[in-house]
């Protein structure tokens, strides 16, 4: 039988890996939306990513989250799961989830 081949799935969470580039981005991010009077703070994540979002919102006592969606379809949560989906999963605070703009 032919088919299509599929990605091995790893149903454990997987750390967050930063780059030097991203981080520098982030920072920059961050000194860009401190000049506006925001008060932002970077965390280096060590574990999954829904579980580091759900501990920093309880450890800023966040009032809610607010999150991206990247639009990916069905198939591709079925797989690989969705950061937001964990999140709305488990969150004890409201959640707004902002969908990617599509071109």
């Amino acid at each position: 039988m032919w088919g299509v081949p599929v990605p091995a799935f790893d149903p454990r969470p997987q750390p967050i890996a930063e780059t030097r580039d991203q981080t520098s981005k982030l920072t920059r991010w961050q000194n860009e939306v401190a000049q506006a009077g925001i008060n932002v703070t970077l965390h280096e994540p060590t574990g999954a990513v829904a579980d580091e979002i759900l501990d920093q919102a309880d450890a800023v006592d966040a009032d809610f989250i607010v999150m991206g969606t990247h639009g990916h379809g069905a198939m591709y949560h079925l797989l690989v799961g969705s950061a937001a989906k964990g999140v709305l999963k488990h969150a004890t605070r409201p959640v707004l989830l902002v969908p990617s703009q599509r071109s």
